[in-house]
C-alpha cells in the first residue's frame, strides 16, 4: 500500500489502534506462555514436576486474561534446594528466558529471513511482535532483574551461592545478543511487511516497538519497588534514555525507508 492516500479520520485511527492493541496482547500472551511452559517442561524433564501442563493459570480477572499477571510455572523449588540439586534449579529457572524467549527469537528471525516477499503480511507482523516480546522478556530479566532479591535470576544465583553481579556478567552476552538480533536483524527482515501497510498503521507499529521494549519490559517490569532500588534505577534509565534514543533511531530509519 502506498503511504499516501485520503485524509485520516478518527475512525481510521481507532481501527489502527485497535489492531495494534490486539497484536500486542496476542503476541504477549504467546510469549508469556512460552516462557512459563519452558520452565515447566524443563522441570518435568528433570523429574521436578509431574505434569508440565500444570501451571498456575490464575483466575479470570481482566488483568490476568489480558496480561497473564497471575500465571506462573507452578514449580516447587524447596525440595530441589533441600536435596542440593543446584544444576536442576538453575536449569529450570533459566529455561524461561533461554528456551522460552531467546530461542524463539532466534528461530523467528531465521524464519523471517527466509520468508518469501509475497508472504502473508499479518503472519509477518505477528512474527515480528512475537520476536519483540521474546527479546523484551530477556531484557526484562537481564539486566533489569538480575540484581534483585527474588525471581528467576535470584533463584539461579541462589542455587550456586553466586553473587548476583557475577550472574549479571554471565548473562550480559545473551542480553546483548538478543538486542542486536532483534534491532539489527529482525526489524530489517520485517521491513517488507511494514512497507505494505498504510502510513498510519506503519507509524503506530514502528512507534510501539521501542515503547514495548524499553518502556513496558525495560521500566514497567521493575519500577514500583518490587525488585529493589538497583532494578528501579535501571528501569528509569531504560525509560528516560533507552526509550527516546531507540525511538529516534528507529523512527529515523523508518522515515528514510518510506521517504
Amino acid at each position: 500500500m502506498a503511504n499516501g492516500g485520503p485524509r485520516t479520520s478518527a475512525r481510521d485511527v481507532a481501527r489502527a489502534v485497535s489492531r495494534l492493541v490486539l497484536l500486542i496482547l496476542t503476541a504477549h500472551a504467546v510469549a508469556y506462555f512460552l516462557h512459563e511452559f519452558a520452565h515447566a517442561f524443563v522441570a518435568w524433564f528433570l523429574d521436578a514436576k509431574s505434569n508440565p501442563l500444570d501451571l498456575n493459570y490464575g483466575g479470570l480477572s481482566p488483568a490476568n486474561v489480558l496480561m497473564q499477571v497471575d500465571v506462573d510455572e507452578n514449580v516447587d523449588y524447596a525440595p530441589l534446594f533441600a536435596s542440593g540439586r543446584s544444576w536442576a534449579i538453575a536449569s529450570i529457572a533459566a529455561a524461561g528466558i533461554v528456551v522460552g524467549n531467546a530461542l524463539p527469537l532466534f528461530l523467528l528471525t531465521a524464519w523471517m529471513r527466509r520468508m518469501r516477499a509475497e508472504a502473508n503480511t499479518h503472519l509477518g507482523l505477528f512474527a515480528l511482535f512475537l520476536a519483540l516480546m521474546s527479546a523484551g522478556n530477556v531484557f526484562s530479566y537481564i539486566p533489569m532483574r538480575v540484581l534483585a532479591t527474588h525471581g528467576d535470576m535470584a533463584t539461579v544465583a541462589h542455587a550456586f551461592n553466586m553473587p548476583d553481579w557475577v550472574l549479571l556478567l554471565l548473562g550480559i552476552p545473551l542480553a546483548v545478543l538478543t538486542l542486536v538480533v532483534f534491532f539489527g536483524r529482525t526489524l530489517a527482515y520485517a521491513r517488507r511487511f511494514l512497507d505494505r501497510l498504510p502510513a498510519l498503521d506503519s507509524v503506530l507499529l514502528v512507534s510501539a516497538i521501542p515503547a514495548v521494549y524499553f518502556g513496558f519490559f525495560g521500566s514497567g517490569a521493575v519500577i514500583g519497588g518490587r525488585y529493589g532500588d538497583t532494578s528501579e534505577l535501571m528501569g528509569l534509565a531504560s525509560l528516560l534514555v533507552g526509550l527516546p534514543l531507540s525511538a529516534a533511531l528507529i523512527g529515523g530509519r523508518h522515515r528514510q525507508a518510506v521517504g
